[in-house]
């Protein structure tokens, strides 16, 4: 290797170290300003539910609340299982075949 490559492979090395510092940043800043931005929205809460005249604003907050903890409810409600008449018609209709097959090997044809 020459010199003149020693000094661009350090300034590629500089330049990629320079943009790696900046995204790990740029990322801890959006990271942090988002931690904040919900602990003031949990503080204003938290006054709001303490607050005895913000009555309007607690029912809105249970009627918003009520209405997000009946549809995860929704969500997760099992299965019921539904009694089905075609079943059971299918279920008998089998039997029938089945008694009339065993019928009709049990019928012995007279000899004529």
């Amino acid at each position: 290797m020459t010199a003149n490559d020693q000094e661009s492979f350090k300034s590629l090395g500089a330049f990629l170290l320079c943009i790696f510092t900046c995204g790990i940043s740029l990322s801890y800043y959006v990271s942090f300003k988002t931690y904040h931005a919900c602990l003031g929205k949990m503080d204003a809460l938290k006054e709001l539910l303490t607050n005895p005249n913000a009555r309007v604003a607690l029912v809105k907050l249970v009627r918003v609340s009520s209405r997000l903890h009946e549809s995860n409810q929704a969500k997760e409600a099992p299965k019921q299982i539904v009694q089905s008449t075609k079943a059971d018609e299918t279920v008998e209709l089998l039997k029938q075949l089945i008694e009339a097959k065993k019928a009709a090997n049990s019928y012995k044809e007279p000899l004529i």
